[in-house]
């Protein structure tokens, strides 16, 4: 009995079967999401080569305590969101278990961080020890207010 992938007679597995798609049709063929390969597309020679250059971006986390009289109010807050747009990295904020994205100012003002307040700022990326270098002397230097 032959197989629905295979057709009777055929004896080896069609070419889009052997690189893991279970689509039948006439190789080109769209079906549905899904276009089927011919066997040049199968040759391990003509697939592209794929060079990773980083698999993971640095990460780098630092705690500072906001010193200013005011806190982080929103001239404060948007010096720091303004820095954070420099950087390419992801920019997170936490307060306690409250974590916002450093790089949006409505999110910022909602960590209602007075004086005093510890942050912890994280970034993830290529750039993230000079981005947290950054932030941490804008905020050790009051918002430079």
């Amino acid at each position: 009995m032959p197989s629905k992938f295979r057709a009777e007679g055929q004896k080896s597995w069609p070419p889009y079967v052997s690189c893991g798609l279970k689509a039948p049709g006439a190789p080109g063929q769209r079906i549905g999401d899904i276009t089927t390969l011919n066997a040049s597309m199968t040759n391990r020679r003509t697939m592209p080569r794929i060079r990773v250059v980083q698999t993971k971006p640095t990460q780098v986390k630092i705690n500072v305590t906001i010193l200013n009289e005011l806190g982080l109010h929103a001239r404060p807050a948007m010096a720091f969101v303004d820095l954070a747009h420099q950087f390419e990295s992801d920019i997170r904020v936490s307060k306690g278990a409250h974590q916002v994205d450093g790089k949006s100012i409505m999110h910022m003002i909602t960590l209602a961080a007075t004086q005093g307040t510890e942050l912890v700022i994280e970034a993830d990326g290529p750039d993230a020890l000079e981005a947290t270098a950054r932030l941490q002397s804008l905020v050790d230097n009051q918002f430079e207010e």
